[in-house]
């Protein structure tokens, strides 16, 4: 009758996506596909309920959509492990630079005597290699005492912010990161003489433990103007790196006899 659904009897077919279903009509031969997700006569939408997550039919399929993945991943690592051989090499190079031109201050050659063929010649490498790291000799010397820096705030900040250590030991501490650095810090001070971007990285580098000094000189001596303690704090900074810098350029003075008078002079003053 026109309108009526026929009603159909199932049987599974050979492929695994469908399935065939006969006519139950008498003297009917018709056989319908059916998609396997569909469930005659649910009642659901045109299509049906579904009866799970849509399947990769096809082996290939599976395998390029696999490929893809582990391509990407493999991709994806061996960029990040290029990246990171990079930067060490840059670091390596980098080091490499800073060592050559330390080599030769401690050779005995002044910084302003120093070239960059110098440098490059002794590190194994080319100018255009020094310039992809510095723009010029300033900004090497002014590595090489962000180095030192970094060292020296190292050795006493812990003591200038109350932490509970000897001062004599800070201050040994202190002169051995100018020892350590003897080079730099006579690069340095020679640049600073004439060239104004050292100077001021050299006025810088004093006003950095002026604070812990200043907090613990008005600790120590409450009664003191705030005035006094600026001065009494630039008077301590300023004069330690001028007696520890002369040491390590020229020693003359048993080192453990100076460290004694420079800790006397802080614990007089704090």
């Amino acid at each position: 009758m026109p309108g009526t659904p026929l009603p159909v009897a199932s049987s599974m077919s050979d492929s695994p996506s469908t399935r065939s279903t006969s006519c139950a009509v008498p003297s009917c031969s018709m056989k319908v596909m059916v998609p396997m997700s569909v469930s005659p006569g649910s009642g659901g939408d045109r299509h049906g309920p579904l009866r799970g997550p849509p399947r990769i039919d096809h082996p290939t399929r599976l395998y390029a959509m696999s490929s893809r993945f582990v391509l990407t991943r493999v991709s994806g690592m061996a960029t990040l492990s290029r990246r990171a051989r990079t930067a060490e090499t840059r670091k390596a190079t980098e080091a490499e630079l800073l060592h050559a031109a330390v080599s030769l201050l401690e050779e005995g050659a002044a910084y302003a005597d120093i070239s960059i063929e110098q440098i490059v010649r002794r590190a194994g490498f080319t100018r255009p290699t020094f310039y992809t790291y510095f723009n010029d000799k300033r900004a090497l010397v002014l590595k090489l005492g962000a180095a030192m820096e970094a060292d020296l705030s190292d050795a006493a900040e812990p003591w200038l912010s109350f932490a509970d250590v000897p001062l004599r030991d800070t201050l040994a501490g202190v002169l051995a990161v100018f020892t350590r650095h003897r080079a730099s810090v006579g690069a340095i001070t020679e640049a600073a003489t004439y060239d104004p971007e050292v100077a001021a990285f050299w006025q810088a580098f004093h006003d950095r433990f002026r604070p812990g000094a200043e907090g613990r000189i008005a600790a120590g001596d409450p009664e003191l103007p705030a005035a006094g303690v600026a001065a009494r704090a630039y008077a301590l900074v300023y004069m330690t790196e001028r007696a520890f810098t002369e040491h390590v350029a020229r020693p003359t003075l048993d080192e453990q006899a100076l460290v004694d008078q420079v800790t006397w002079l802080w614990q007089a003053a704090t």
